[in-house]
């Protein structure tokens, strides 16, 4: 079964796996259903009002060792965004009143300029 066949519409959001989903997901159905699986397991174990910081590092690690690193995980009530992300690979959705946004940064890579090639003016600290 498909997460599309077993979500219940409401409006732009779904209800999937006991969380209300921004849908459609940009993510596969996999990586969906984990997150939400951890984080009703985390919400298990901690207080979401007390511990926030404790489930969103906890989320991030999670997503970094099942998933590959560079993952960024923000909860709340009432924040916005805007990111950078890899292709189908963000997720946002309601557990309750907190809002759970997950998503894997791309990684870039720059060549350095040629004032990083200089030698520092800051005193060297040894």
């Amino acid at each position: 079964m498909t997460s599309a066949q077993s979500a219940v519409d409401t409006g732009e959001y779904k209800v999937f796996k006991g969380a209300r989903v921004l849908w459609p997901p940009d993510c596969p159905d996999n990586i969906l259903e984990e997150a939400i699986r951890k984080t009703h397991e985390l919400l298990k174990v901690h207080n979401i009002k007390t511990d926030g910081a404790k489930i969103v590092q906890a989320l991030k690690e999670h997503l970094d060792v099942t998933f590959e690193k560079s993952w960024h995980v923000v909860m709340g009530k009432n924040f916005g965004c805007y990111s950078v992300h890899e292709m189908r690979r963000f997720l946002f959705f309601y557990i309750d009143a907190y809002a759970f946004l997950m998503y894997k940064a791309c990684l870039l890579y720059t060549s350095p300029s040629p004032r990083d090639r200089q030698k520092s003016r800051m005193p060297s600290s040894a």
